[in-house]
């Protein structure tokens, strides 16, 4: 570089990156097939799991109240109520 600005360069790292991308750790998480495996396990079993839910059900009245303080409490904080009646 020129002007003394030769100075301000970045050094180079001590440990070298991958040259090309078969090398990185982010590729060989998305080529592993073990983790692949896993993923779709998973997916299996929330989807089992999903199948059980057939129609909403109405609120648990233990927990009613508790949700209406929630909601209450949501409502101070915001200044106004919340425009749909959910925390997510």
């Amino acid at each position: 570089m020129s002007g003394g600005l030769d100075r301000l360069a970045k050094p180079e790292p001590e440990t070298a990156m991958p040259k090309t991308m078969s090398h990185a750790v982010g590729n060989q998480i998305s080529k592993s097939e073990e983790i692949r495996a896993a993923i779709d396990a998973i997916v299996a079993q929330v989807g089992q799991y999903n199948s059980t839910i057939t129609d909403a059900r109405p609120p648990q009245e233990g927990l009613v109240a508790e949700y209406q303080e929630l909601m209450d409490r949501e409502a101070a904080v915001k200044g106004r109520p919340l425009l749909y009646p959910m925390l997510g």
